[in-house]
């Protein structure tokens, strides 16, 4: 019995002392304290339970779903949805989990964001946001996040702006501005052609047709 529960040990602790990298993460050996500088690439792995710990850090892209307010050039504040899309450089992982740790998200990479989102969206006008600019506000806000997150082993490798609120009185006037891009000089001749008939049915009016090309309404007397 008690040859058993011996053997029965050396298994827990055997199986214990074993864990495996997946593919899209590599670990980060921890002994006694101390982060080993090379990163342990994927594969079953075993290490000694009572000194040894292996943190496991992802290098797949990652994505961060954010919902900021952006400042505009005319001082609006623009509601938006952005996602982040980054990775980290496997060679960079036992360093980051040294400085940083693992609530790298939190602590580097959304500080950064939302002083580059500040920095660039300011330059722009509110209507650039939602326009065909938007792609080089994102441009200009991953080549900012890049410049200081690279150094630290960060990739940034996309940011999207999913979504763009802008305040209601500048949405409505966008609105209009594009309704009225739409009329045409074809477009106007037509809905005129369609409210003079329209005026021609009412019992209080009369259509008199001149030349061919302007009709126009007479009244009776009474008006």
């Amino acid at each position: 019995m008690k040859r058993n529960v011996t053997l029965l040990t050396i298994i827990v602790i055997l199986v214990s002392s074993c864990t495996v990298i997946r593919q899209g993460e590599v670990g980060v050996k921890r002994r006694l304290g101390k982060i080993d500088p090379v990163y342990v690439e994927q594969g079953p792995k075993g290490y000694n339970l009572f000194t040894t710990t292996i943190l496991k850090v992802p290098t797949r892209s990652m994505n961060i779903e954010v919902k900021p307010d952006l400042p505009s050039k005319e001082g609006l504040t623009i509601r938006s949805e952005i996602s982040i899309l980054y990775r980290i450089k496997p060679e960079a992982a036992p360093k980051i989990v040294q400085n940083i740790g693992l609530n790298y998200e939190s602590e580097v990479i959304l500080p950064v964001f939302r002083s580059a989102s500040a920095d660039i969206t300011a330059k722009f006008l509110a209507k650039d946001m939602h326009s065909g600019e938007r792609g080089q506000i994102e441009s200009a806000i991953r080549k900012q996040m890049t410049e200081i997150l690279e150094p630290r082993g960060f990739v940034i490798d996309n940011v999207l702006m999913k979504s763009i609120r802008l305040p209601e009185a500048l949405a409505v006037k966008k609105a209009n501005d594009t309704i009225n891009k739409t009329l045409t000089p074809t477009i106007l001749k037509l809905r005129q052609i369609e409210a003079f008939k329209s005026l021609s049915n009412s019992n209080n009016s009369k259509l008199i047709i001149t030349d061919g090309k302007t009709p126009f309404l007479s009244l009776p007397e009474k008006f």
